[in-house]
């Protein structure tokens, strides 16, 4: 690119507490609806076996610093975790979160995983000593939490 030396960090689907539109926290956002205000409008979600690469921004960052450091110039760095999550994995971890009834629509609708082939990518990330540490429960138990406190209630 115009002769400079670049590598690229490529992220997949990044989540965690803040603000955000991805999918963990519309639903988030509407579990605390659930919680502090008795909704029960149902939540609409694509296909449950849906599944797509997740990744804590927290190791993202991490994985940023890694390759600012180790990174070697003229390569692509995917940026995930390495494990694909289906739409249900995501709902089920969220909803044991809660003891509200929150009702979810499911539409049926599928679609392959989005990592394809990054799994072999991932390893280049890897062998510079990078890895996700924070678990997926955490970043979601994170993401609700985080709500809540937006929210003025708390984080039960």
């Amino acid at each position: 690119l115009f002769g400079q030396q670049i590598m690229v960090a490529e992220p997949g689907n990044l989540i965690g507490a803040g603000p955000s539109t991805g999918i963990c926290s519309l639903l988030a956002r509407h579990i605390v609806a659930c919680e502090q205000e008795g909704k029960t409008e149902a939540f609409r979600l694509s296909g449950r076996e849906n599944t797509r690469d997740f990744l804590d921004v927290r190791d993202a960052v991490r994985a940023y610093a890694t390759l600012l450091v180790h990174g070697t110039t003229g390569t692509v760095y995917p940026v995930v975790s390495g494990t694909e999550r289906s739409l249900g994995e995501i709902a089920d971890t969220l909803l044991s979160m809660t003891s509200a009834n929150v009702p979810v629509r499911w539409d049926g609708a599928t679609s392959g995983p989005d990592g394809a082939g990054k799994e072999e990518e991932l390893s280049l990330l890897r062998k510079l000593g990078w890895q996700p540490l924070i678990p997926f429960a955490q970043s979601l138990q994170d993401i609700l939490n985080g709500v809540r406190i937006q929210q003025g209630r708390g984080t039960d």
